[in-house]
């Protein structure tokens, strides 16, 4: 006669342990963004010549926005529109 079931075989059992990490970024991401102007612009070629600053400065606010999404491990899908010439950088 066979006994079956009388043999014990151990659970297996799964143990997880987490960390937590603190991610902190730096304290130059998290600052304000500066707008370039704060008056109007007088004539229709000042208000031409505004946009490329001010798409230049919009997109170094994006940056940082992608920056800290990059580090907190978000895909980030950039391609820069800004170019600016070497005399608007000063």
């Amino acid at each position: 006669m066979i006994l079956t079931g009388c043999g014990t075989t151990p659970k297996q059992t799964t143990i997880v342990q987490y960390q937590d990490r603190e991610i902190k970024p730096s304290a130059s991401l998290l600052t304000e963004c500066q707008r370039p102007f704060d008056s109007k612009p007088l004539t229709y070629g000042e208000a031409a010549s505004r946009d490329q600053v001010w798409l230049c400065a919009w997109e170094r606010c994006a940056w940082r926005i992608m920056t800290l999404r990059k580090q907190y491990g978000y895909s980030v899908n950039y391609q820069p529109l800004c170019v600016l010439e070497p005399e608007q950088t000063k």
